[in-house]
C-alpha cells in the first residue's frame, strides 16, 4: 500500500508543477510571449518564476522596464538584453509577481 502513497504523491507533485496557462490572470498574458509560463525555460527572457527580485522591484521594472536608475546588475545571461515598459497598472503587476513567482 505503500509504493500506491508515494506514486499518488508523486503524481500530485506532478500536477502542481509549472503554472498552467489557464491559471493565469489576464495581466500575464504580455508576459509569457518573452517570458514562458512560470517554470518553462528556453524563452527570450529569464523564468519568472525564478526572480530574486523584491515584489517592489518587479512591479517597479515591469512598469518602467528594464532600465531605471539604481536597478541592480541583470541575471547573468541577459546582460544585452531589455525589458520595455509595459502598460499595466500596478495592480496588475502586483498580480503578476504573485503568480509567476508564487510569493
Amino acid at each position: 500500500m505503500k509504493k500506491g502513497i508515494v506514486i499518488g504523491a508523486l503524481g500530485a507533485l506532478f500536477l502542481a508543477g509549472p503554472a498552467m496557462a489557464a491559471d493565469a490572470p489576464k495581466s500575464y498574458s504580455k508576459c509569457k510571449i518573452c517570458h514562458g509560463m512560470p517554470g518553462e525555460v528556453g524563452k527570450i527572457g529569464p523564468d519568472l518564476a525564478q526572480s530574486a527580485m523584491s515584489e517592489a522591484d518587479f512591479i517597479k521594472q515591469t512598469i518602467e522596464g528594464s532600465k531605471w536608475e539604481g536597478r541592480q546588475a541583470k541575471m547573468a545571461g541577459f546582460e544585452s538584453k531589455t525589458m520595455p515598459k509595459q502598460k499595466v497598472t500596478e495592480a496588475e503587476a502586483k498580480e503578476i509577481f504573485h503568480f509567476a513567482t508564487g510569493k
